[in-house]
């Protein structure tokens, strides 16, 4: 009974998170204001990209939220431009960093039509 308990929660977290970034109500995606939203300059997000990004979320953004497979072609990216991203040690892994800024994945931000999203939040009440 305790592993199911703990399979029921682990379901219902994993359901939460994929709400609270998809949700077409209250999701992260669903209420980005249009003048927040940027699209890439070519093909896989460049360097560039995330820096139009964080003129965007200028003040103290803590991290970028994006598929793996959006950190992946970012940081293929940056290696053909010769600027490969540094990395960062959090929770005993390691995450590629942009201008200091950890890319944190999840396989609940979509990949349709091998296209994804990269959101970059400000997270805390007294960041507001």
């Amino acid at each position: 009974i305790k592993e199911q308990l703990r399979l029921v929660i682990e379901t219902i977290k994993e359901r939460q998170e994929s709400e609270l970034i998809n949700n077409p109500d209250y999701g992260l995606l669903a209420n980005v204001a249009d003048a927040q939203r940027i699209s890439t300059l070519t093909g896989a997000p460049t360097p560039d990209d995330l820096d139009d990004l964080l003129t965007k979320v200028w003040k103290e953004p803590a991290f970028f939220l994006t598929h793996p497979l959006g950190i992946a072609a970012f940081g293929r990216e940056c290696t053909r431009r010769g600027v490969p991203p540094p990395t960062i040690s959090l929770f005993g892994s390691q995450f590629l960093t942009w201008r200091g800024i950890p890319l944190i994945p999840s396989d609940k931000v979509p990949v349709n039509d091998g296209k994804t999203s990269i959101i970059l939040l400000r997270v805390g009440d007294k960041r507001q």
